[in-house]
């Protein structure tokens, strides 16, 4: 499953199918485990981290990479949403977590989703409202307070980034079977 064990309180879960993302968490600076295809990535979590525990370690802080929208997260082939977080609810409260930081393009505007994180993990939870690339690697509680990528991820892997972790399919449709970016430039000359 490509997962490393160390002896940390943090925990890295990322998608392991889409190849931006695990090139990205490829140089981790805390355990992390690649999450493949999933019939249901909330259950897979919590055995990544059980696994954690019996090993030793007892993760507080889980962070996640995965591509997003305002709907959810797209991790391990499935959506993680609203749905899926209230029919998983006491699989989310078994995770023992005091911070959850979710490293997915605009997650933060669902405050419905945001606050049933909360409730059913009992975490701190960071999110962002727009996009998460390399030239805004941040990610914020309600309180305001922030982190920054490099703070699980290599500043060599940071730099080289190129991409974003929107879940562009939910945005758009292009007409030739493929999605789209949609969206507005603008040059001042």
């Amino acid at each position: 499953m490509g997962n490393q064990l160390i002896h940390s309180n943090s925990l890295l879960i990322f998608d392991g199918i889409e190849p931006e993302v695990k090139s990205l968490a490829k140089d981790a600076k805390i355990p992390s485990y690649s999450l493949q295809e999933s019939n249901n990535p909330l259950e897979t979590i919590g055995a990544a981290i059980k696994e954690q525990k019996t090993a030793g370690c007892s993760p507080t802080e889980l962070h996640v990479i995965a591509h997003g929208s305002q709907e959810g997260i797209k991790i391990g082939g499935q959506y993680i949403n609203l749905e899926q977080i209230k029919k998983n609810a006491e699989e989310l409260q078994n995770w023992s977590i005091d911070r959850l930081v979710l490293w997915s393009c605009h997650i933060g505007k669902n405050t419905e989703i945001i606050n049933a994180l909360e409730t059913t993990t009992g975490a701190e939870v960071f999110s962002h409202q727009g996009l998460v690339n390399k030239e805004n690697p941040w990610v914020y509680n309600k309180l305001g307070h922030a982190l920054n990528a490099s703070e699980v991820i290599e500043e060599k892997t940071l730099d080289k980034w190129k991409g974003d972790l929107a879940d562009w399919s939910e945005i758009g449709y292009s007409g030739d079977g493929g999605s789209s970016r949609f969206g507005w430039a603008v040059a001042i000359s």
